[in-house]
């Protein structure tokens, strides 16, 4: 689809491929989760070309990505779930006495995601300007 957009899939360089590579990426929060049972992930700041890609695709990952503690309240964010997450470990998960892993089984499914997000949407709308769970940004 990239490419009737008159942009080269090939060209990772331009910022809308680089973008649709972290929202591919980024979709599935899997390997986040998986680490401890209080961690939770949310969406962050959305520029001009993370709605674009919103509007075009129906995909909102390509916004910049937070990782939180819900017990300690910690949080982190960044461009992309990897980045954000290895700081969030560095500065917390490492050394911290409280984390729950879960089982090695463990699946995010779409009944866990729906779950999650109900559970959690009121500790995550602390996190933005509109209450939905992200906050708008005039660049990316």
């Amino acid at each position: 689809m990239a490419a009737t957009m008159g942009i080269d899939p090939a060209d990772t360089d331009h910022p809308m491929m680089k973008a649709l590579l972290v929202t591919a990426r980024d979709d599935n929060p899997e390997r986040v989760l998986a680490t401890c049972e209080h961690i939770v992930t949310s969406l962050g700041a959305v520029g001009p070309i993370a709605r674009q890609i919103d509007a075009l695709f129906n995909i909102s990952t390509a916004a910049s990505k937070l990782v939180h503690c819900s017990l300690h309240d910690f949080h982190v964010e960044g461009s992309e779930y990897d980045k954000a997450f290895q700081m969030f470990k560095t500065n917390h998960c490492n050394r911290c006495k409280d984390r729950v892993p879960r089982p090695e089984d463990w699946k995010y499914t779409e009944e866990f995601r729906q779950e999650f997000e109900k559970k959690h949407l009121p500790f995550i709308r602390r996190f933005n300007q509109t209450g939905q769970g992200y906050r708008l940004a005039t660049e990316d």
